[in-house]
């Protein structure tokens, strides 16, 4: 990958991560408002490799 590329790339995969954690978040936090929902890691790997899979099928 060009440099360039590569670093749009990132930054797009880390706005769009965060935007799905917050839409999970909400989603979560309307169904369940009275639970304090614990995010684990497993979660952030997920949604990672998740995220680049969606990414590389757009190329």
């Amino acid at each position: 990958l060009p440099e360039g590329l590569a670093s749009s790339t990132e930054a797009l995969r880390k706005h769009k991560q965060s935007f799905q954690l917050k839409k999970i978040k909400s989603v979560a936090t309307d169904k369940w408002p009275r639970t304090d929902i614990k995010w684990p890691e497993q979660q952030k790997e997920f949604l990672e490799e998740t995220t680049i899979i969606e990414l590389l099928k757009q190329l």
